[in-house]
């Protein structure tokens, strides 16, 4: 692949990134919803976003790649270690193994088209889904 392919598909994902970071510091609806579903603050997603202004920077400078790959990197590891740990606090006390699946009421709209009511799925060892 020439370099020039290379540098168009770094720069693409830069803008990707930076357009992120800008919502995220720009305090949409959708960060701030985001950023409270998990718990953090407002702090936390200014630091994300101020984070991803700067890898999303680097990106669109071809010397300064390295740098906003490894800020990337790092912002995806932070964001799945934190989705791991988001799991496991919340899982229910006392009752190893067992995992509750729920839709949100926001998203329950959509995904009703003729009729909505939940249905409870049971997978082994006494383990239920609610679908």
């Amino acid at each position: 692949m020439p370099a020039i392919a290379l540098y168009g598909l770094q720069a693409g994902l830069g803008l990707v990134v930076l357009s992120a970071g800008l919502a995220k510091l720009a305090g949409l609806d959708g960060m701030v919803q985001a950023f409270e579903l998990l718990g953090l603050g407002g702090s936390a997603r200014l630091t994300v976003g101020a984070i991803e202004v700067a890898a999303g920077l680097c990106l669109l400078l071809p010397r300064a790649g390295l740098v906003g790959a490894l800020l990337l990197a790092g912002m995806v590891t932070l964001a799945a270690g934190g989705a791991i740990g988001q799991t496991l606090a919340s899982a229910p006390h006392g009752a190893a193994g067992v995992s509750r699946l729920t839709v949100s009421q926001n998203s329950q709209p959509a995904l009703c088209i003729r009729q909505c009511r939940p249905i409870q799925a049971t997978f082994g060892a006494g383990r239920s889904w609610d679908i």
